[in-house]
């Protein structure tokens, strides 16, 4: 099980991360900073749906994957029909109301894009535990191109997103310049998380290994 270092602990875990906090996130955690810049940043244009609104409980990773197919079709296909086909295929493969088998993600993506038609844009790749089948460089040079990846966590590394898939629509290197003139970067990852309308953040340099990729 992954645990946090003591210096990591602050008043944000347990918390969400967005736009409006991230700031006095990183304060708490380098209260010595002297300045804290975005030095690169990138987010793919894409909507967003709330897991409530479809199907049954725990369908996070289902909705990752309407969000990302919905992407790729250009949103020329209604949604609630995108995930009507993922649904089907998912319980094919184990998928309940209790949520779906990160193994099975790439095989339930795989035959949703054979029948949207998707595989001569789509080419499928999965990657499992952080920092072994996948690592920050990977995915923002998928961001980069325009790649949204679907990410399933076992932790957040600060207990907020938990046994729980979304979609990663960019990422955020911040800067911290602390008053010996030390310079760190923090990296952070920009998810839609199924449930609200704005991206939240993940902190990657805490995020647990036991974490898996698809793409």
């Amino acid at each position: 099980m992954f645990c946090k270092n003591k210096k990591q602990q602050n008043a944000f875990n347990s918390k969400r991360l967005d736009a409006s906090n991230i700031n006095q996130y990183l304060s708490e955690l380098y209260p010595q900073a002297k300045t804290k810049r975005a030095i690169k940043s990138k987010t793919i244009d894409m909507n967003y749906y709330i897991q409530d609104d479809y199907g049954l409980a725990n369908d996070c990773t289902l909705t990752s994957l309407m969000t990302v197919l919905s992407y790729y079709l250009k949103y020329d296909r209604d949604e609630h029909e995108i995930y009507d086909l993922v649904e089907r295929i998912a319980k094919k493969y184990g998928y309940k109301n209790n949520g779906t088998n990160p193994l099975a993600i790439k095989r339930i993506y795989d035959e949703a894009a054979g029948q949207l038609d998707l595989f001569t844009i789509l080419p499928t790749h999965s990657g499992y535990m952080k920092n072994i089948g996948y690592k920050f460089e990977k995915i923002m040079n998928l961001i980069d191109n325009k790649v949204p990846v679907i990410i399933s966590v076992n932790n957040d590394g600060r207990n907020y997103y938990r046994n729980h898939s979304m979609t990663i629509i960019g990422y955020t290197i911040y800067r911290i310049t602390l008053a010996d003139g030390q310079t760190i970067n923090r990296r952070f990852l920009k998810v839609y998380d199924n449930w609200r309308s704005t991206f939240g953040y993940i902190d990657y340099e805490v995020l647990s290994s036991i974490s898996s990729i698809n793409y």
